[in-house]
This record gives structure tokens, sequence and C-alpha cells, in this order.
């Protein structure tokens, strides 16, 4: 039971330090995206 535990905390540690270092691309890319379309004629 205990390893179970250890599994989900080490999947949700690395998915929160995915999140966190592709977070900031992900917002830049959006921007980008949403200034291109405020431009769009």
């Amino acid at each position: 039971m205990v390893e179970y535990a250890l599994l989900i905390g080490l999947i949700a540690l690395i998915v929160i330090a995915g999140a966190i270092l592709l977070g900031d691309s992900l917002v830049s890319d959006f921007s980008e995206f949403g200034s291109e379309v405020e431009n769009a004629p």
C-alpha cells in the first residue's frame, strides 16, 4: 500500500514540475497567438 502512495506522489511531482517548466513557454505561445488574432483584418 505504501508503494502506491509513493508512486502517486512521484507522478504528482513529475506533473507539477512539467507544468511549471512548460507553463512559461505555453503562456508565450498563447500570447503570440492572441496578438496575431487581434491584428488579423
